[in-house]
């Protein structure tokens, strides 16, 4: 339906401005897609598998609306500040990360050795084949949960847990490359 819009949108256009139509950046981005929509389109339709890439080319019809930031005096501002901003969300993005690096190496070396729960029931939200500290991906994968505060408590109260008959810490010393 979208294509449809845009090949007739493409039309109008080239009808009215004639050869002029291609002299804009944003008129050629535009054609640009409709070409590939329906190339893409035709693609499909003809059975040929054409992977992920259209979905890639689909993606880009989400730039069409940032050609009204040069026509609305409120979203330029809003855009020329988000533009200045960028760069030091970058910055506090990288400090963050590597804040989480630093836990998760801490968590794997803390908490590597403790045991976690075999058999999963429903309720079960702690320490588990997929939420645990025995390696660095994981520990990351476990620490990104944590902050988005998904059963962050469960984690907690798994690493907490005292020595018992059922729930142990691993008996046999293991060296950091095994674990």
């Amino acid at each position: 339906m979208f294509t449809l819009i845009y090949i007739c949108e493409a039309v109008i256009l080239i009808s009215v401005y004639g050869c002029f139509y291609f002299k804009d950046g944003w008129r050629q981005f535009d054609f640009l897609i409709v070409i590939l929509s329906i190339l893409s389109f035709s693609l499909k339709m003809s059975g040929i598998q054409t992977g992920e890439w259209t979905t890639l080319i689909r993606s880009f019809r989400i730039l069409r609306p940032v050609k009204m930031v040069r026509r609305i005096k409120q979203l330029r501002k809003i855009f020329n500040t988000f533009e200045v901003a960028l760069p030091n969300l970058v910055q506090v993005g990288s400090l963050l990360l590597l804040v989480q690096i630093i836990y998760a190496v801490l968590g794997v070396y803390l908490f590597a050795k403790i045991k976690v729960r075999d058999h999963l029931s429903a309720t079960h939200t702690g320490l588990s084949s997929h939420a645990h500290f025995r390696d660095f991906g994981t520990a990351m994968l476990s620490l990104f949960r944590i902050t988005t505060g998904e059963a962050w408590n469960d984690l907690m109260w798994d690493c907490m847990r005292p020595r018992s008959i059922l729930f142990q810490c691993l008996s046999e010393e293991q060296s950091y490359s095994e674990i």
